[in-house]
């Protein structure tokens, strides 16, 4: 039962993203790294593309582990779904240096 509602949470989550993204009134930004911090009272991401700063992200820590725990559940839904695993950028590099 909880997993029921869990997928059903998802579905409307998924669905309130896509339209929100149709409407296409707010910013969007595609990104391919990113650099963190953290102070005793914030986290911190920028968001690059090609090394360039982008977006900076400003949250509570309570917030970015949030944050964290909902793109991890997205990453093992995609990986679910396609059956193929996601590395993170750092495997990739290793991976295309031969480590």
């Amino acid at each position: 039962m909880v997993d029921e509602l869990v997928d059903e949470d998802r579905g409307l989550e998924t669905e309130q993203v896509e339209q929100i993204a149709a409407m296409g009134q707010i910013p969007n930004f595609v990104f391919n790294s990113v650099i963190t911090s953290c102070s005793a009272t914030e986290v911190m991401a920028v968001v690059r593309l090609g090394g360039r700063p982008l977006q900076l992200m400003i949250m509570s820590p309570p917030m970015a582990k949030t944050l964290a725990v909902a793109l991890m559940a997205r990453v093992a839904d995609y990986e679910r779904i396609t059956g193929a695993p996601v590395l993170t950028a750092e495997e990739v590099s290793k991976k295309n240096l031969g480590s």
